[in-house]
């Protein structure tokens, strides 16, 4: 914490970043690495970030996610896209399964998909919907195969109806409807 802010952060990027993709270590500690790492003006984090996003933990995604909200424009499509795909494993795939998890522990992906604008909503939408389609074969209401694939797409629905409809330009939500 003492390090936040701190010039001498910059000497210590690898070690704040062992402690950052330490996946052993509480989020807090790796949440404060983080945060010296990215008050770094000259860090990079592409390479921590693909790290991260391969985890596929709830806690690397979230840390995945900071780095995105604090590189808005900085961080790749690709990464991106790679995040939300991982995030659909973070949906249990039965509804007993859903019980269990710990509550808002995937709060971090609403605040992920709120701070993305209408034009990269609509291509995450895109992407992350084609060939969304039941791998279990089940019966319909047996199926729970799609359930996180259906979250992260509501999520960033959504975000396109927020953002689509707050600038006043209803031609447009109609026209990706029709498409």
């Amino acid at each position: 914490e003492l390090l936040i802010g701190s010039p001498a952060a910059a000497g210590l990027r690898p070690e704040l970043e062992a402690i950052l993709l330490d996946e052993e270590a509480p989020v807090g500690p790796r949440l404060d690495a983080l945060s010296c790492l990215l008050d770094d003006g000259a860090y990079e984090p592409v390479e921590v970030l693909g790290r991260l996003i391969g985890a596929r933990t709830a806690d690397s995604l979230r840390l995945a996610s900071e780095i995105f909200m604090k590189t808005r424009e900085g961080a790749p499509y690709d990464l991106l896209c790679g995040a939300l795909e991982a995030a659909v494993d973070l949906y249990p795939t039965s509804r007993a399964a859903d019980r269990s998890r710990v509550i808002g522990e995937r709060y971090f992906l609403r605040r992920l998909v709120r701070g993305l604008d209408a034009d990269k909503t609509i291509r995450l939408l895109d992407d992350l919907s084609a060939g969304l389609s039941c791998t279990c074969g089940k019966e319909r209401h047996n199926c729970h195969c799609r359930d996180g694939a259906s979250k992260v797409v509501g999520l960033l629905l959504d975000n396109y109806f927020e953002k689509v409809t707050s600038s006043h330009d209803p031609d447009r939500v109609w026209e990706w409807v029709r498409n």
